[in-house]
């Protein structure tokens, strides 16, 4: 079983109800769940997890929510190679390409196809697709392909 944790920012509606669908569209049979608020999240929350799902917005001219700062910051010196990252925004580019940014240096599988613009009208089965995407990739790293 695989483990995948579920971080967003900022609490409260509606990025903690879109966090909440991507957490349950996961299959229950393959992973187990955490979901976080990023405010709450620390680094051995993303070290424990296989999967690791970052959603943000942003606030103001900050392109993520500043709930995310600390967890960024400390992201600068982790190894996350083995990982699959999966990036969902209910806003535009320039939240999914600041996230992106921030996991660069961090060795974790970030292919064009894991960033996802989603919102309250996403449909399940778009969610269940995306994810049966990440998941896909996180089984050939596991087998090492």
């Amino acid at each position: 079983m695989f483990r995948a944790a579920v971080i967003y920012a900022p609490a409260g509606q509606p990025m903690q109800s879109l966090a909440e669908r991507v957490a349950a569209a996961l299959d229950r049979r393959r992973f187990a769940v955490t979901l976080k608020p990023a405010a709450q999240a620390a680094i051995p929350d993303l070290s424990a997890s296989d999967l690791l799902l970052l959603g943000a917005a942003p606030k103001g001219k900050a392109a993520v929510h500043p709930d995310f700062a600390e967890l960024l910051r400390a992201l600068a010196g982790i190894n996350l190679a083995g990982r699959v990252a999966g990036l969902f925004t209910p806003a535009g580019e320039a939240t999914l390409r600041a996230l992106k940014r921030a996991l660069k240096d961090t060795d974790i599988r970030l292919e064009p196809e894991n960033l996802l613009q989603a919102d309250e009208s996403q449909g399940s089965k778009e969610l269940a697709r995306w994810l049966g995407l990440l998941a896909g990739q996180l089984e050939s790293a596991a087998h090492g392909r």
